[in-house]
């Protein structure tokens, strides 16, 4: 009786490890394979970041009237001689819209050393004067203050306290 239980045991032992060793030669070529397509695509994305070829070395904006140059400045300060892969396009966006004179900006990778930025200027859309014979405050339709006039613009309407 007692060699009969070593035979089951065997024959069991022979099973498991027959599964598992046809389990374990199966899907190692995948782990393998995928381990070096994660070293690959890591090391790649590194090279790419580093690389001087993605260099930024042109900013262009379109209209390029609205930004004054210490804006500019401070756009090329931000964005010029990084690697224009690593820029964060959303976070530069909202930075250039908290300007009071931009209503929406969108900044574009163009590889490989440019990068562009497409501005929607705020237009104002009505004229407020709190005192007689003081200023005008410009305001847009989205109820921000675009800018201060000492003159009457005629193609707004006036708004007077």
């Amino acid at each position: 009786m007692v060699r009969r239980r070593n035979r089951f045991n065997l024959k069991f032992l022979r099973k498991f490890l027959h599964r598992f060793s046809s389990v374990f030669f199966k899907g190692l070529p995948l782990g393998i394979a995928s381990f070096l397509i994660l070293f690959l695509f890591f090391g790649v994305r590194q090279m790419l970041h580093a690389d001087p070829y993605f260099q930024i070395e042109r900013i262009t904006v379109f209209p390029s009237g609205i930004l004054n140059q210490a804006e500019l400045r401070f756009l090329e300060a931000k964005a010029k001689g990084k690697s224009l892969l690593e820029i964060n396009l959303k976070e530069l966006s909202h930075s250039l819209e908290r300007n009071p004179k931009i209503e929406r900006a969108e900044v574009v990778r163009v590889l490989p050393k440019q990068l562009n930025v497409y501005l929607i200027k705020r237009m104002p859309m009505l004229q407020v004067q709190f005192k007689p014979n003081g200023s005008f405050f410009l305001i847009s339709s989205d109820q921000v203050v675009t800018a201060i006039n000492n003159q009457l613009r005629p193609d707004l309407l006036i708004l007077e306290d």
